[in-house]
């Protein structure tokens, strides 16, 4: 017996056999019709579509024989694939290559074989159509022509077989191109050499209000009229006249403008496409509406943050001398207490003042404390539940002596049982601040007051001043740190300009809201209000 030699393409023979992905796989109708037919023309007991691999042929089809693969060692179809005419064998038994062959001397008994080489479009022969029978015999012309038409049609399928799987993964990956158009958020607009519209997708439709078959047709500049075309150093121009993509490419801003005449800021990036050999060009166009807010606000910030600093910074100028002034006073009058000899009233008014300024001082020192606290994100609440009017009303009657010292009318507050939850000392501190505010800003014989407020499911406070009032243009800014109000006599008192800050913060900590209500001439009411128990 001779061994079958493996062909000198046999790499690249087995390479094309494993991507028909058919090796191993259950029997299909498509292949089975042709060997039934094969085996009818031929009149043979047997007929086998083998596939020829590494140490095996493998029958995708098969008539007449119950296994489906012997070793390669021994197969008919090794020595087939040799060639791509048809291997004739008329009797095994008189041909020394096969006659002691085990699948010659054995069932299923060779005696003829002839087997058509299956040879794919590439040129690799992976295995044959081959028909069997175990009597010598010889096949007439028109037989051999039959068997290698059908061994023309096993190939077809075979490769239509492969062509499958590919398919299935071009739909596949058209769907997912498709998805991904329609779901994209950029808009996607395809023009030709002449600047026409060819197609848009579901995002530009979203982005300008028209649909596709009413831009089908169009310019680019029915969706921006600024992008200049039909200049000749206009960057759409050089596009359309070949100098390629890159000058807009890598994205130049412009304006949309929608079906309805609004426009909105974007940017356009084109990119060169050839398909079927046609040029096109594919706009990529991003709405930049959200990105231009964001870095107006940013700037904006900066500015607010700019600002800020310049209030900071006027501030401590201010800060620093209203500080040096009691210093220096205090300086003075402590050196005239030692070296000199003075009076008893003398000293007594010396020490008053002493007290008056100290205080003053205490009070900016506790302003700047406070606010460097709240800024600092250490600032904490003790809440409880308690009874607010009593907070107020003691607080109203520690700030009568303040009042009777400048003959403002500081009147009693209404009786009334008022629970809430809040901070006591924080929001004594509230309530000093506006009382003090209220007494400092009102001339003599003017009346302050309080009133009890409840609104939306909150309780609390308004103080009350027959003052010179808030302008509205300065009321925005009143909350702010570092803010003094202009044209509001204090009657010589100084402010650090941080107390409304100050309020403003604890109240909101306390997850309530504090408002001014104010009539220039007329005086101001400033509203707190607290969640109810």
């Amino acid at each position: 017996m001779r061994t079958p030699d493996r062909p000198i393409d046999e790499e690249e023979r087995l390479a094309a056999l494993r991507a028909l992905h058919i090796l191993d796989t259950p029997s299909e109708e498509r292949f089975d019709r042709l060997t039934r037919l094969a085996q009818y023309i031929l009149q043979t007991p047997i007929v086998l579509i083998t596939l020829v691999d590494v140490d095996r042929q493998w029958f995708k089809s098969r008539q007449g024989l119950a296994v489906t693969e012997t070793p390669r060692n021994i197969s008919f179809c090794a020595h087939a694939i040799h060639s791509s005419a048809i291997f004739c064998v008329p009797d095994a038994w008189a041909d020394p290559r096969f006659a002691d062959n085990p699948l010659v001397t054995q069932p299923p008994n060779i005696r003829f074989y002839a087997g058509a080489p299956l040879t794919l479009a590439s040129g690799q022969r992976v295995g044959t159509l081959c028909a069997i029978d175990s009597q010598p015999r010889h096949l007439s012309q028109e037989q051999v022509a039959a068997l290698q038409d059908l061994a023309h049609c096993v190939v077809t399928e075979l490769q239509t077989a492969e062509v499958i799987p590919l398919t299935q993964r071009l739909w596949e990956r058209e769907a997912y191109l498709h998805t991904l158009l329609t779901t994209l958020v950029h808009g996607i607009v395809t023009i030709d050499d002449q600047g026409i519209i060819q197609s848009i997708n579901p995002a530009t439709e979203r982005l300008f209000g028209y649909t596709e078959s009413e831009l089908r047709g169009q310019t680019i500049h029915r969706l921006m009229p600024e992008l200049d075309q039909t200049a000749p150093d206009g960057d759409l121009h050089l596009c359309l006249a070949g100098d390629g993509a890159n000058r807009i490419g890598s994205g130049r801003e412009g304006v949309g403008q929608r079906k309805d005449g609004s426009r909105f800021p974007l940017e356009l990036a084109v990119g060169e496409s050839r398909v079927g050999g046609v040029r096109q060009l594919v706009g990529i166009i991003t709405d930049c509406t959200a990105r231009k807010a964001a870095e107006a606000r940013i700037v904006q910030q900066n500015s607010a943050l700019q600002e800020l600093n310049r209030l900071k910074n006027n501030f401590l100028g201010m800060a620093a001398h209203d500080l040096r002034n009691p210093l220096a006073a205090l300086q003075g009058m402590s050196e005239l207490l030692l070296e000199v000899s003075l009076p008893d009233t003398v000293k007594q008014e010396f020490f008053a003042s002493i007290r008056r300024l100290s205080q003053q001082m205490l009070t900016m020192v506790n302003d700047l404390l406070d606010v460097a606290t709240i800024e600092s994100g250490h600032f904490v609440l003790n809440r409880s539940p308690g009874r607010l009017d009593q907070l107020v009303q003691e607080r109203v009657r520690l700030a009568r002596f303040t009042a009777q010292a400048k003959a403002i009318i500081l009147e009693p507050v209404a009786e009334e049982v008022i629970w809430a939850a809040f901070d006591a000392e924080r929001l004594a501190q509230v309530v000093d601040n506006l009382l003090s505010n209220a007494i400092k800003f009102s001339p003599a014989g003017r009346r302050v007051w309080v009133e009890w407020v409840a609104e939306a499911g909150q309780v609390g406070f308004a103080v009350v001043d027959q003052g010179p009032g808030i302008p509205e243009e300065e009321r925005e800014r009143l909350f702010g740190p570092f803010q003094r109000l202009s044209n509001r006599p204090t009657g010589g008192e100084r402010s650090t300009g941080l107390g409304l800050a100050i309020t403003h913060k604890i109240v909101a900590a306390h997850g309530g809201t504090i408002r001014v209500e104010s009539t220039p001439g007329a005086g101001s009411r400033f509203v707190v209000l607290l969640s109810r128990v």
